[in-house]
């Protein structure tokens, strides 16, 4: 206890000045109250709740011109100042982007490397992509909360992908595509909750339930498929009916790298080629196939080269602009004449 009070002491004494064997504890204790008030700032004093600073209030509602007006008036007191307001209208309602040049195949000129972009456009495609985005990302933790049954076949890191050929075709066009089609079952015009409904088997989803992750439809949107590979030769016999119709309307068949390799693929490519049909086919590379990667199932990664007397290109399906660019000319292309070249094959490699 006494060391206690020593270490106390010379403590105290050290921070106010003075001697420890002239003075008590208390009496270095008082000593050091009076220092900190001696050397502590001085207490702000109290606001009184009239004088508290308030909340700015709304602007008028005349817009920024009254705004600007209401302030300029007031420039003749003393300390006045003026005060701008910015609105919408002060920014660049469009901008232009430099994107990634396309590789191509017996092609003479790709897609443009410039792509504009609009504020709308642009607001547009980030909502289309962060709404798949998010709704994967619920729909895998429903699987993982054994909500969702059976098979589940996300598309989370490809929205880019649906997003540009969304942007690039018509609403009357016509989309298939493999097993993973969630997202285009969204850009489709299918609402999230019925998406979810048909993913947990319930009675409001788009199949009324009994489609669940693979087979889903809309209006001139034929599905998933659960067959690996076989929606390309159905998106052929889409085609063939727009050419049939002559309503220069157009099909993208989209597939995957794991079905890159299937012989109905080659088979679609020679008839498609042979009939001038207008079919965009479109493989979604993203680098594995059931978990199997690309270099260890085909001897050539050349995708957009496999139609071989079929255009191609390689496109960047990251950069959304990139993406929409290349599906444009792809479907202008296909439209060019009705039945003279009316075939590309796009790449999208993810990554």
């Amino acid at each position: 206890m006494k060391t206690m009070l020593a270490i106390i002491s010379n403590a105290l004494c050290r921070i106010t000045g003075r001697s420890a064997g002239e003075q008590t504890v208390s009496e270095l204790l008082i000593g050091l109250s009076e220092f900190v008030n001696l050397t502590s700032p001085p207490a702000a004093a109290a606001v009184p709740p009239q004088a508290r600073r308030l909340p700015p209030k709304p602007p008028p509602a005349g817009g920024a011109a009254q705004l600007v007006s209401s302030r300029t008036d007031q420039t003749d007191r003393p300390g006045a100042r003026v005060v701008a307001s910015r609105s919408l209208s002060d920014f660049t309602p469009q901008a232009t982007f430099d994107i990634k040049k396309c590789d191509v195949h017996r092609l003479e000129a790709g897609p443009p490397v410039r792509a504009e972009l609009t504020r709308e456009q642009g607001l547009q495609y980030y909502r289309t992509m962060q709404t798949v985005r998010r709704m994967e990302l619920k729909a895998d933790q429903l699987y993982k909360q054994k909500i969702i049954r059976g098979f589940c076949h996300l598309y989370d890191g490809q929205e880019a992908c649906a997003a540009g050929i969304e942007a690039a075709i018509n609403p009357s066009d016509h989309l298939i595509t493999a097993y993973r089609a969630h997202g285009y079952t969204f850009t489709r015009g299918v609402s999230i909750r019925e998406i979810l409904a048909e993913l947990t088997g319930r009675r409001g989803g788009v199949a009324k339930g009994k489609g669940g992750s693979m087979h889903m439809y809309a209006p001139h949107f034929y599905g998933g498929n659960g067959i690996v590979g076989a929606q390309v030769p159905l998106g052929a016999g889409i085609a063939l009916a727009c050419q049939y119709q002559g309503n220069n309307q157009i099909c993208v068949t989209l597939y995957g790298d794991g079905a890159a390799n299937q012989g109905q693929l080659f088979e679609t490519f020679n008839m498609a080629a042979l009939w001038k049909l207008p079919c965009i086919f479109v493989c979604e590379n993203n680098k594995y196939g059931m978990g199997t990667s690309v270099e260890r199932a085909s001897a050539s990664t050349d995708y957009y080269k496999r139609g071989d007397f079929i255009p191609g290109l390689r496109v960047d399906g990251m950069d959304v602009l990139c993406v929409r660019e290349a599906a444009k000319f792809a479907a202008d292309h296909c439209r060019a004449g009705k039945v003279s070249e009316a075939l590309l094959l796009l790449l999208l490699p993810l990554g």
